[in-house]
C-alpha cells in the first residue's frame, strides 16, 4: 500500500515522507481557509464557555502565600502583644502580611484572559511547564476538532513525529506539543518573548505577534546542584538547547475574554489574514 504524505499548512517547516519535503498543496491551503472562516463565524455565533481563571495556580500561589506569610505572621503576632509600644513592628508586619496574602488574589485576577497579550502569554507558557489542560481551555471550542495538524519542522525544536494529529481529544494535543516543547524525560522548558506587538483588527479580532525563545534542557542536570551549584549551572548551559521562533497568532474575544484561534505554533490561516472578513462584532 502506497503511502500518502500529509498536506503541511506551517508558513515554515516542512513535513516530510522518506525524507523529501512535501509541499502545501494549493488545495490543503483551501481547505485551511475554508476552516478558519467558518471556525469564526463558529465563535462569533456559538460562543465557547469562559476559560475563567488559572485555579490550579491560584491555589498554588495561595498555600506558596501562606508559607511566605508564615515568619512575619508570628512577628505581627509578638508585637500585638506588646501593644501600642510596638505599633511601628505592627504597621510594618501587618504590611508585609497583607501583600503576601494578597498575591494569590492578584494572581487570579490576573490568570483571566481578558487581553490578547495576556492570553496569549499563558497559552504558551501553561504549553512550556506542560499545563495542557488550561492551554487547551483557552482554545476556541472550534478548533478542538478532527482537522489534522502536522507539527513544524524547525530546527532544534524538539522531535516532530511527521504524523497527522488532531486536537479534538486532550491526549493528541498534549502529544503535539510535549513532542516539541518536552521531549526529554525529565526536562523543563522556559519561555520568554521578546518584541511582543499587538494589533486590534475589530473589536473581536486581534493578533499578538513576535519571538518566542524556547530554552529546554534535561532536568536531571538539577542533581548536581547537590554536589556543585556552579558546576550543575555550567553543565545545564553547556548542553541546553535555545529556538527562537517568529510566530503570529489571532486571537479571537468571546464575551469578556480573549480565546486563541488557532493552537498550533502558527497555522496557514495565521500567515496569510486576507481571508478575514471584519463585521461589527456582535454585542
Amino acid at each position: 500500500m502506497q503511502n500518502i504524505a500529509p498536506d503541511h499548512l506551517r508558513p515554515y517547516g516542512v513535513a516530510t515522507l522518506a525524507g523529501m519535503p512535501v509541499a502545501t498543496s494549493p488545495e490543503a491551503l483551501s481547505a485551511a481557509i475554508d476552516r478558519a472562516r467558518q471556525k469564526l463565524v463558529t465563535a462569533r455565533t456559538k460562543p465557547p464557555l469562559p476559560a475563567g481563571a488559572d485555579l490550579k495556580r491560584t491555589v498554588l500561589a495561595a498555600v506558596l502565600a501562606l508559607f511566605a506569610a508564615l515568619v512575619p505572621g508570628l512577628f505581627l503576632v509578638g508585637f500585638i502583644s506588646m501593644g501600642s509600644s510596638a505599633w511601628s513592628g505592627i504597621l510594618i508586619t501587618g504590611m508585609l502580611v497583607a501583600a503576601v496574602l494578597l498575591s494569590p488574589v492578584l494572581a487570579y485576577l490576573g490568570s483571566v484572559p481578558r487581553k490578547p497579550r495576556t492570553t496569549f502569554e499563558q497559552y504558551f507558557r501553561c504549553l512550556s511547564r506542560g499545563a495542557y489542560d488550561r492551554a487547551r481551555a483557552l482554545l476556541l471550542n472550534a478548533d478542538c476538532d478532527s482537522f489534522p495538524r502536522f507539527q513544524p519542522v524547525v530546527s532544534g525544536l524538539g522531535r516532530p513525529s511527521g504524523r497527522p494529529l488532531s486536537f479534538d481529544g486532550p491526549i493528541y494535543f498534549r502529544a503535539y506539543w510535549s513532542d516539541l516543547l518536552r521531549w526529554r524525560t525529565p526536562c523543563y522548558c522556559h519561555i520568554s518573548f521578546k518584541g511582543l506587538k499587538v494589533t486590534q483588527i475589530s473589536p473581536d479580532l486581534a493578533t499578538v505577534e513576535g519571538e518566542l525563545k524556547f530554552t529546554m534542557n534535561t532536568s536531571l542536570w538539577a542533581l548536581l546542584v547537590l554536589v556543585i551549584c556552579m558546576l550543575a549551572w555550567i553543565v545545564d548551559l553547556a548542553t541546553r538547547t535555545t529556538v527562537v521562533v517568529p510566530v503570529r497568532k489571532l486571537l479571537v474575544r468571546v464575551g469578556n475574554e480573549w480565546h486563541i484561534f488557532n493552537g498550533e505554533l502558527m497555522g496557514a490561516d495565521e500567515h496569510d489574514l486576507s481571508w478575514i472578513s471584519v463585521p461589527p462584532a456582535p454585542e
